[in-house]
């Protein structure tokens, strides 16, 4: 079941990446790298290894960064930052303890974590240059 979890992120996550434009070539040439590592890792059934790839996310959009980083491991977690991520339309504070995560373990945890996905693109592509 938790393998399934980072298998599942990190190709959704390599899918969006696909779609992602940004006016900065760093950044673009991360997310390529990232999507690149992603794609090759997924089809060797560890995506984990591809972790070190994605600081780009930070600088796109930091709690989702620290979502992913929790999400895309060999035994992944679930960081504080995907209640905030859902919450974020109903609270004003996007505020989030770096430390908080939950093993997981429930299957509403990973209803969460599927809604968190679903939302990652507006997250990522909102705060990008076009």
């Amino acid at each position: 079941m938790l393998h399934g979890v980072s298998l599942y992120v990190a190709e959704r996550l390599a899918d969006m990446i696909a779609e992602l434009r940004c006016g900065d070539r760093d950044i673009q040439i991360g997310l390529s790298r990232l999507r690149f590592e992603l794609t090759a890792h997924c089809h060797g059934k560890s995506p984990w290894r591809a972790r070190t790839s994605l600081d780009v996310i930070m600088l796109l959009d930091a709690p989702s960064w620290a979502a992913l980083t929790g999400l895309i491991d060999e035994f992944p977690v679930m960081h504080g930052a995907i209640a905030a991520a859902l919450d974020a339309g109903r609270s004003k504070t996007r505020s989030v303890d770096p430390n908080a995560f939950e093993f997981i373990s429930q299957n509403s945890q990973i209803a969460s974590i599927r809604a968190f996905v679903e939302k990652l693109p507006d997250a990522l592509m909102g705060k990008r240059s076009t």
